[in-house]
């Protein structure tokens, strides 16, 4: 169930919500977030494009009319912020309760976005211990299903599938044991990045 969230839906920027959301301090562990990757590096001012005359073809620029400035962010997406709030910290108790085991190493949970017109992804990787080499990755979602550990209801997971589906998206877990972060869980929300779209109406 998304317990009624379905009313505070709305279009936000992914970027000014993972720098608020890792903007904390975290025992333990370390968020790893490059903000700057994810915003637009230039202005992009207002231009029209008269093509009706080939032979004639007239370009306005309007100079005080910006479609995009420096430091905006690039991607959007129409979700509850507390859903996804939820949805991040249940990956982050998973990786805590299952895969930082180990008090001496210095564990990270890394933060990235990639885009594909207008679906957006959003990677959340760790660097703790790999899912259990008998464990299938879809598991993780599975009502009740822990990892052993009777501390654990089983139930963080599930909920990170249900809201992502309750909103039009999906979720997977990305299981990589021989590399640095091991487990990653791909969040992907679709019919998001309307300044893509808005881009993509602009003749350059």
């Amino acid at each position: 169930s998304s317990y009624g969230l379905e009313k505070d839906a709305k279009t936000f920027a992914l970027a000014d919500f993972l720098d608020s959301f890792c903007n904390k301090s975290c025992p333990g562990y370390e968020l790893i977030w490059n903000s700057q990757s994810h915003r637009y590096q230039q202005d992009l001012k207002h231009i029209e494009i008269d093509d009706r005359d080939p032979d004639n073809i007239k370009t306005t620029v309007y100079e005080d009319d910006y479609i995009i400035r420096a430091g905006d962010p690039m991607d959007y997406i129409h979700f509850p912020e507390k859903a996804l709030e939820t949805i991040l910290e249940n990956i982050i108790a998973n990786a805590v309760a299952h895969g930082f085991t180990d008090p001496q190493k210095h564990y990270q949970i890394k933060f990235d976005i990639e885009r594909d017109g207008t679906t957006v992804v959003l990677f959340v990787s760790n660097n703790g211990q790999p899912l259990h080499k008998d464990m299938v990755p879809a598991e993780v979602f599975t009502y009740g299903h822990t990892s052993g550990d009777e501390k654990h209801s089983g139930i963080g997971g599930y909920q990170i599938l249900e809201y992502m589906r309750a909103f039009g998206g999906s979720a997977e877990i990305i299981s990589t044991p021989d590399e640095e972060y091991s487990v990653t869980y791909k969040l992907t929300f679709k019919d998001a990045n309307p300044s893509i779209q808005i881009l993509g109406q602009i003749e350059l």
